[in-house]
């Protein structure tokens, strides 16, 4: 007895199950390539944007920085105005300022009058036993270095008699000699008189110092 086998209809089924799995496969493959493509341009956007913050930020910075400099810069200026104002109305000590007028006088001269304000302008009225001796003294004040500027407003001649013991070996016209009165305005140079009174004074305080860890 023979019997009959068909087996064409079971491959027809192998090859749908193939074709079915092979689709199924691409599919998938598609959609992964699709999402791998999707986040790849998400991840790039994002660089991008980030990107753009960064700059974003840096330009700010750099804006809040030049912003700064010119505040700083602002500040500096408002206080070297503060410190110029402050040098101007600080007042100049006159004691170290009579000394030093006193050291360029001649021997015989005298002082008969000194007038001085604040803004560092002094009126001076001195005696000189010649009209040479007061031109001598301006030029002295001329090339100090703590004058500023000055003049010769007037030069007067008056009469003096000589007293004492020396009157009694000259005659009444000897005995008369003319001295000569000379008027200055000296503008000070205050930046140089007060640096010099400051180092001055730093000198003293340290001189104090030294002194007081001797006696200690």
């Amino acid at each position: 007895m023979l019997v009959e086998i068909n087996l064409l209809p079971k491959r027809e089924t192998k090859n749908m199950t193939l074709l079915m799995l092979s689709v199924v496969l691409v599919c998938m493959l598609v959609i992964e390539i699709g999402i791998i493509y999707f986040l790849g341009n998400a991840h790039k956007q994002t660089i991008a944007a980030l990107d753009e913050q960064i700059f974003t930020i840096q330009q700010q910075a750099a804006a809040d920085q030049q912003k700064l400099k010119d505040v700083q810069s602002k500040d500096s200026v408002l206080k070297l105005q503060e410190a110029v104002k402050w040098a101007e109305k600080y007042p100049i000590k006159t004691i170290p300022i009579i000394e030093k007028l006193t050291v360029l006088l001649p021997e015989r001269g005298y002082f008969l009058a000194l007038n001085y304000n604040e803004s560092g302008k002094l009126t001076l009225k001195v005696q000189f036993d010649s009209s040479r001796e007061a031109a001598y003294y301006l030029e002295d004040l001329s090339i100090a270095n703590w004058v500023y500027t000055v003049t010769m407003t007037s030069l007067s001649t008056n009469q003096m008699s000589i007293l004492g013991k020396e009157a009694l070996t000259k005659t009444k016209e000897e005995s008369i000699v003319p001295r000569y009165t000379a008027d200055y305005e000296i503008t000070l140079n205050r930046s140089f008189v007060k640096a010099d009174e400051q180092s001055k004074g730093n000198g003293t305080d340290h001189e104090s110092s030294k002194q007081e860890g001797e006696d200690s």
